[in-house]
């Protein structure tokens, strides 16, 4: 009888001791009865293996730290979790069978924070990009309309997020070290009134055709930049953006001939050489 109610004591620590399993909710993305773990035992499962990868990271986190009396306390933590994944399915089900749920399990989990990343926007996304430097401002309903992330190390991951800002209207990208590919996730802000990418000495204007969908753009600012005489064509396709009144064109590789003709395509606009 004891034993007995020494497993139903560890059967509620693996569903309730992450504060996962009391939820009724999973992190995983997958159909447990396609990928072969019982729909009836998944949630369980789940837990399970999110504990002992909680007490591995708190066991190595207490080993760098060599701190012993946190070093016990994770070993009696994974032991048990171990202890219990055993009991309730590696003896039922078999271990090969067992890792191959978990591999399952850890990669739908993976995917599941990439969704959530990609996801990401608002007053969160704001929280990341400041914790880089960066400084935003919010509307009344939570969006970001304004970001100044000038001189800042960007990294890719990250840039890719700012996709999601549909409402921006001033984004300031100065110094923060852009190519022509990033230019492409610039495209669906479509209420953008205003952007600087100056001083961005690898950024050649050959994808600038990629600012097409910006119909409320006014103020662009290419100065610093490696645009080219070459990079004529790409003006060309943004002639429609007939409420663009500055562009700034100075110290980059431009030729007096290709200033004069970008005046001529943008015959509104004040564009400085």
């Amino acid at each position: 009888m004891k034993t007995c109610l020494q497993w139903v004591a560890l059967l509620l620590l693996a569903c309730c001791l992450s504060g996962t399993g009391c939820s009724g909710s999973t992190d995983a993305s997958l159909d447990p009865v396609a990928d072969g773990i019982p729909e009836a035992e998944y949630e369980l499962f789940s837990n399970l293996i999110h504990n002992l990868d909680e007490a591995k990271a708190e066991l190595a986190t207490a080993q760098k730290a060599r701190n012993p009396v946190h070093v016990r306390r994770a070993q009696s933590k994974l032991e048990q979790q171990t202890k219990l994944l055993d009991r309730l399915f590696v003896q039922k089900y078999n271990a090969a069978t067992v890792q191959r749920w978990e591999t399952i399990l850890r990669r739908a989990n993976i995917s599941a924070t990439q969704q959530a990343e990609e996801e990401l926007r608002g007053e969160e996304l704001l929280s990341r990009f400041s914790q880089l430097g960066a400084k935003g401002t919010l509307d009344q309903d939570g969006y970001i309309t304004q970001l100044d992330c000038r001189n800042l190390n960007l990294p890719d991951d990250l840039f890719t997020r700012i996709a999601n800002c549909q409402r921006l209207k001033d984004l300031n990208l100065r110094g923060t070290q852009r190519e022509d590919e990033h230019l492409q996730y610039l495209n669906l802000l479509t209420q953008l009134t205003k952007l600087d990418l100056s001083e961005n000495p690898n950024l050649k204007g050959d994808t600038l055709s990629q600012l097409t969908q910006l119909q409320n753009l006014r103020d662009l600012n290419l100065s610093g930049t490696a645009v080219h005489n070459g990079t004529l064509s790409q003006f060309e396709s943004l002639s429609h953006l007939k409420k663009l009144r500055t562009i700034n064109v100075s110290r980059t590789k431009l030729s007096n001939e290709s200033y004069e003709r970008i005046t001529r395509i943008f015959r509104l606009a004040d564009v400085s050489y």
